[in-house]
C-alpha cells in the first residue's frame, strides 16, 4: 500500500483529486495580488479590472490585456462574443462557450471568458491557445508570465499533436471508441491527433469513468465526511510523527493551507491530495484533463453523456485500508514530497509510449498486488461488462469512451476483456 498511491495516484484517481481540493481551498486564504509579467516586464492595472484567480485559473481583463499585446478589442452583441484583432488576425471569443475562432476557424478552448461586474475576462491560457504566447503561472508566488511568440521559439514550434491510446472496437451495427486518457494536463497536451478527434465526432454517446459537472456537491462532501475524515478522537498529528507532520504543513502551506487545517482527514485523503498539490505545484490541473476536454466538448455539442462509475464510488475505494497502512502510504509520500511523477505520464501519454505506460502500471501492480486488484482489476472487469452490455444493445450508437490509460494498458485491461468477449478491437 505504501507505494501504490505514490507512484501512480494521479493518472488511476484524478477525478477523486479534482472532487477533494476544493474541500481543502476552504482553508485557503489568498490575499496577496495576481503580478503579471509580459515579455519581462511588470504589468500595472488600471482601475478596478484587476486579475482574478478562479477555479485554478487565472483570468485577465480582457480590454488591458489584449492592448498589452498591441491589439484591438469590441464587444459583438450579436454573436454574444468579444471581437479581437491582433496584426491581420481576427479572433472570435464568446462567452461562455469552448468554441472560438482564429479567422474564421474553430478553436476549442480550455477554458471560457467570464463577465464579471460588466467586464470581460478571459483565462490566460487563452494567450496561447489563440495568439502562441508562452504562459506559465507560479502558484507560490502569485505571478502569470507571458512570452510572447517572438521571445519563445518553444511555443511556436509546439505544433505536433499529442498520440495518446486509442482503439477500436466493432460489433454489429454499433462501434466503439476506447481512448485511454490521462486525468490531468496543461496547455501543451494539446492539439490531438486528429484520428483522437475524428473519433469523437462520429460518436454519439461519450462514455467517461465520471461526469464530475453532474456530481452532487452536498452528496459528495457527505462521502468524503463518512470515509474520509477521523470519527472517533483521533486526529492527523496523532498519526504522524513530529518530523513528517512539520515537513507535510512546511509544503502545504505556500497554498495557504495552514498547520491544523487537515487534522480531521485521514491519511488515505491526505495522500490524494498532497499528489494532486504536487501535479498543481508543476504546472498541472485537472481542467486540462482529457476527460474535462472532451466532457465540456460532448456538452455543447449535446452528445448523450454516459457514466461509468460514480464520485461517491471512488471515493469510497480510495478509502479502503486499516489506518496503519493508509499511515504507512502517507509516511511515503511525505518521505516523498519533492518528487513528482505526473510529468513524466504527461510525457508518456503524449508520446503515445506504450511500453513507458505499461512500466508505471507493473510497478503499481508488483509494490501492492491487492491495492492494485482493487483499484484496476475489479474496475476494469466492471466497466468492461457495462461496455459489453452498450456493444450488444438493439439500438445503433457510436460510441467514445474515455477511462484512464491504466484500465486500458496490459494484459488485462478493457481492450483486451473485450477481446477475450469475443468483439474486435484495433490499435489505432
Amino acid at each position: 500500500m505504501k507505494r501504490i498511491l505514490s507512484s501512480v495516484l494521479v493518472a488511476v484517481c484524478l477525478l477523486i483529486s479534482t472532487i477533494s481540493i476544493p474541500v481543502l481551498a476552504k482553508s485557503v486564504t489568498k490575499t496577496q495580488p495576481i503580478s503579471v509579467q509580459i515579455d519581462g516586464k511588470r504589468i500595472a492595472w488600471e482601475g478596478k479590472a484587476l486579475p482574478r484567480l478562479m477555479k485554478e485559473t487565472v483570468f485577465l481583463p480582457l480590454r488591458q490585456a489584449v492592448a498589452l499585446i498591441k491589439g484591438q478589442s469590441r464587444w459583438d452583441a450579436k454573436a454574444n462574443a468579444i471581437a479581437v484583432t491582433i496584426g491581420s488576425d481576427e479572433y472570435i471569443i464568446p462567452l461562455d462557450s469552448a468554441e472560438a475562432k482564429k479567422n474564421g476557424k474553430p478553436i476549442t478552448l480550455m477554458a471560457t471568458a467570464q463577465q464579471i461586474n460588466g467586464q470581460s475576462y478571459v483565462p490566460i491560457r487563452l494567450f496561447q491557445t489563440l495568439f502562441g504566447y508562452a504562459v506559465a503561472y507560479d502558484a507560490k508566488s502569485r505571478t502569470v508570465t507571458i512570452e510572447s511568440p517572438t521571445k519563445n521559439t518553444v511555443v511556436r514550434n509546439n505544433t505536433s499533436p499529442s498520440q495518446g491510446f486509442l482503439w477500436e472496437v466493432k460489433s454489429g451495427k454499433n462501434k466503439m471508441f476506447l481512448l485511454g486518457s490521462i486525468h490531468i494536463g496543461d496547455w501543451e497536451l494539446y492539439p490531438l491527433r486528429k484520428e483522437i478527434e475524428e473519433s469523437y465526432a462520429q460518436s454519439t454517446h461519450l462514455v467517461v469513468e465520471v461526469d464530475i459537472t453532474k456530481s452532487d456537491p452536498a452528496k459528495t462532501q457527505q462521502t468524503i465526511a463518512n470515509v474520509g475524515m477521523f470519527k472517533e478522537d483521533m486526529t492527523l498529528k496523532q498519526t504522524l510523527d513530529t518530523k513528517r507532520y512539520a515537513t507535510l504543513y512546511e509544503f502545504l502551506n505556500p497554498f495557504g493551507i495552514k498547520e491544523g487545517a487537515l487534522d480531521m482527514y485521514k491519511p488515505w485523503f491526505v495522500s490524494v491530495q498532497l499528489e494532486g498539490l504536487k501535479a498543481m505545484k508543476n504546472g498541472l490541473n485537472p481542467q486540462f484533463g482529457i476527460d474535462s476536454y472532451y466532457i465540456a466538448k460532448a456538452q455543447k455539442d449535446k452528445k448523450t453523456i454516459v457514466e461509468l462509475e460514480t464520485a461517491e464510488q471512488q471515493l469510497t475505494l480510495l478509502s479502503g485500508g486499516s489506518i496503519e497502512d493508509q499511515k504507512k502510504a502517507l509516511d511515503y509520500a511525505i518521505d516523498h514530497i519533492h518528487e513528482d511523477r505526473s510529468k513524466e505520464m504527461l510525457a508518456i501519454w503524449k508520446k503515445g509510449d506504450e511500453a513507458g505506460a505499461t512500466k508505471i502500471t507493473e510497478q503499481a501492480r508488483i509494490a501492492d498486488p491487492q491495492a492494485y486488484k482493487k483499484i484496476f482489476d475489479a474496475r476494469d472487469q466492471a466497466m468492461a461488462e457495462k461496455l459489453v452490455t452498450a456493444l450488444q444493445s438493439t439500438t445503433p450508437a457510436t460510441y467514445f469512451v474515455v477511462v484512464g490509460a491504466g484500465h486500458m494498458i496490459g494484459a488485462r485491461g478493457i481492450d483486451a476483456l473485450l477481446q477475450e468477449k469475443g468483439f474486435e478491437v484495433i490499435r489505432k
